[in-house]
């Protein structure tokens, strides 16, 4: 599968824990609250205002779910995720 970012591109790949050890570590940093979000402005250039912001959350930098691709694909395989 390969997923289009902007002007990148990506091939997800394969994460090294078993499916269950990232469920457990996936509990883990949501029951510790671990979770970093940052936003970030979308700015309308014409006007030089800020129009709305968007979220980047990561999980721990030690985690091999840190990356949000990673981090919500597990999350989504988990039914942790709306609809």
């Amino acid at each position: 599968m390969l997923y289009a970012y902007r002007s990148q591109f990506r091939i997800p790949l394969p994460l090294p824990m078993s499916h269950d050890e990232l469920r457990l570590q996936l509990e883990h940093i949501l029951k510790n609250a671990r979770l970093v979000t940052l936003l970030q402005p979308v700015l309308d250039l014409v006007e030089g205002r800020v129009m709305a912001y968007e979220a980047l959350s990561r999980g721990p930098s030690n985690s091999p779910l840190h990356a949000p691709e990673a981090l919500f694909r597990v999350a989504a395989q988990h039914g942790l995720l709306p609809a």
